[in-house]
């Protein structure tokens, strides 16, 4: 009887400025997990990859990575990979935070593993990943691509990078690489790499689709129906007061812009 080998998925934080070859080694990865975890079928990424023996998923809205992985009993595994991560999901910061967006990133991250996927994000800043994101990082790694390797050597080098187990959520260990980084390369030449993505083509993720007011205040009227709240006449406090009200039962939150939107939308449709 044959047993099923269960892997236990890696999470991998690519940093480095810009042209260091993070992308680079992003794609070096996906191929090297797809080796030594040949049940790995699926990848979910922003960026465009060539190549990849599998499903390639091309994600735009954060709210797709819910959709992500496969059952934990399938033996079936995937890959979600997202390039410049700190520009769709900014670090929580005092005064710039939304509920929604960080449940959804705890969400997220805390089933990624449960839902045999491999994770891994490039940046360019430390700490420019939610804490939950980095919460959840096994190895913290710093490709070392330089024009020399690129113009001189015509990309006929592998691309060696920095490996560091971080212990905590500020990855301090990359202040000092030489004591805490472990110096690795690719088993491909970095010419074998870059055919097989395009750094040119990386969906910059939004947190939701585009907004649609029309279809969003059709169905915040039918629920006041319902509940039996008449908006006509009701001064402004209290309609976003019921406005408010909405958001929190059918977990429909959105933006101060788009709430205005929505109070237009119903002013000039003589709803309030």
């Amino acid at each position: 009887m044959s047993t099923q080998i269960k892997f236990t998925p890696e999470h991998y934080a690519i940093l480095g400025k810009k042209g260091t070859g993070k992308s680079t080694l992003a794609r070096y990865h996906m191929d090297r997990i797809q080796r030594d975890n040949p049940a790995v079928e699926a990848l979910w990424t922003n960026s465009t990859v060539i190549g990849f023996n599998g499903t390639v998923h091309k994600i735009r809205y954060l709210r797709q990575l819910k959709n992500a992985g496969f059952h934990p009993k399938s033996g079936r595994y995937g890959i979600v990979s997202i390039d410049e991560l700190s520009k769709a999901i900014p670090s929580r910061k005092v005064g710039h935070h939304n509920v929604e967006l960080y449940n959804l990133i705890q969400e997220v991250m805390n089933r990624l593993r449960k839902r045999n996927c491999y994770f891994i994000y490039t940046d360019q800043w430390r700490r420019g990943a939610d804490i939950m994101v980095r919460t959840n990082v096994d190895y913290v790694e710093l490709p070392t691509l330089t024009k020399t390797d690129t113009n001189e050597k015509h990309g006929e080098t592998p691309l060696f990078y920095y490996v560091i187990e971080p212990k905590g959520t500020e990855f301090s260990e990359m202040e000092d690489l030489q004591k805490n980084a472990t110096l690795m390369h690719t088993e491909m030449n970095v010419s074998e790499l870059f055919p097989k993505f395009i750094t040119e083509e990386v969906i910059p993720l939004t947190y939701n689709p585009p907004f649609k007011v029309e279809q969003w205040s059709k169905s915040f009227m039918i629920w006041c129906a319902k509940h039996n709240y008449i908006l006509k006449g009701m001064n402004a406090s209290t309609v976003r007061n019921i406005l408010d009200l909405y958001q929190i039962k059918k977990n429909a939150y959105i933006t101060a812009r788009e709430i205005s939107a929505v109070l237009g939308k119903l002013k000039v449709d003589g709803m309030i």
